[in-house]
């Protein structure tokens, strides 16, 4: 029973494994189709809004993110979680600090928080949003204090389609593959779970017949010491019993009598035969 329990744990943490994988590679996907469509949509606002360093940022990501997709079955698990947090949060803090309030980049930073405690644990995803407030909050007193301006007229920037299509091909289509893939990672989880309660049921009632069983059989082993003219039987006490009351008294076996037929004819002889004969059916 305990070799099945260790089987069944080993299975679980196995497939485990594999539905955080599956996830992580999910992401990736996502990743790598949002930056092939957002990437070259967000720089062509350069006609309008000048050179920004967060330019810089989304060709780096977009290289780094094929780069990874193309290279996944040789990078790790931890390396690759890792890398989109850090990925995410780079793009943001650029996006903060270049577009302010006029960009999405605020988003990523609390998606990546998201997704890093998809990734390791809840506790990491609270770290994660509390660095994602102080960036915001650092963000806000340095354009409130006039520390740093926009190089661009806002009017002007919210007229061009591009910088609406940046807005629908970055967070927007980021955020529905990123939650189709949570989605799909928590139906995978319930399943398996469904599937370990049901084998749990399943070794409870085996386990349950066996002990049943257990407790009705009680059966004889070993050498049995037996005359060889009498058949009495020797018991451990050292006393010789006839053999339906050892069988009796070491089993849960009860006799009931009948006679063969060699010993009914030779203890009531034609008696014996008549009734035989009688009980035959004709």
């Amino acid at each position: 029973m305990l070799r099945h329990a260790a089987t069944a744990d080993l299975y679980a943490r196995q497939r485990l494994d594999e539905i955080r994988l599956l996830f992580l590679d999910k992401i990736w996907r996502s990743l790598w189709l949002m930056a092939v469509i957002a990437v070259p949509i967000s720089l062509s606002r350069y006609f309008y809004t000048g050179w920004q360093n967060v330019f810089a940022v989304h060709l780096a990501f977009l290289a780094i993110v094929t780069l990874a997709v193309v290279a996944h079955h040789r990078l790790p698990y931890n390396f690759r979680a890792v890398l989109i947090v850090v990925l995410l949060d780079l793009t943001a803090l650029a996006g903060v600090f270049s577009f302010s309030l006029l960009g999405s980049a605020w988003w990523w930073l609390f998606l990546a928080g998201m997704l890093a405690g998809n990734f390791y644990s809840k506790r990491i995803e609270l770290y994660h949003h509390t660095f994602g407030l102080l960036v915001m909050l650092a963000a806000a007193f340095a354009f409130i204090s006039g520390n740093i301006k926009l190089s661009f007229d806002t009017n002007e920037y919210v007229t061009h389609l591009a910088s609406w299509l940046t807005l629908l091909a970055g967070p927007v289509l980021f955020t529905i593959l990123a939650f189709h893939a949570v989605r799909t990672s928590e139906e995978a989880n319930k399943n398996l779970l469904d599937e370990i309660d049901l084998s749990r049921k399943e070794k409870a009632s085996l386990a349950q017949q066996l002990e049943q069983s257990l407790a009705e059989i009680k059966t004889l082993h070993g050498f049995i010491p037996i005359c060889a003219h009498c058949k009495k039987i020797r018991d451990d006490k050292g006393y010789w019993d006839n053999v339906e009351a050892y069988v009796q008294a070491h089993s849960d076996a009860k006799f009931t009598h009948l006679l063969c037929p060699p010993c009914g004819e030779q203890l009531y002889g034609d008696l014996w035969k008549e009734v035989m004969a009688d009980m035959k059916p004709h």
